[in-house]
């Protein structure tokens, strides 16, 4: 369903979130949140068909 949530986004709103999960990925605790986010990124990637 995450997917359907990003499909959903225009290509600024996809770009924004995108920016955002990066900021998360680089602040975040390496060992719990860092898989967390990168699955996040994922999904929004494959969701935007790149």
């Amino acid at each position: 369903m995450a997917d359907k949530f990003y499909e959903d986004m225009t290509v600024d709103e996809l770009r924004a979130k995108y920016e955002e999960i990066q900021r998360r990925i680089e602040t975040s605790n390496p060992d719990e949140d860092q898989k967390g986010w990168k699955q996040e990124l994922k999904i929004l990637k494959k969701a935007a068909g790149s």
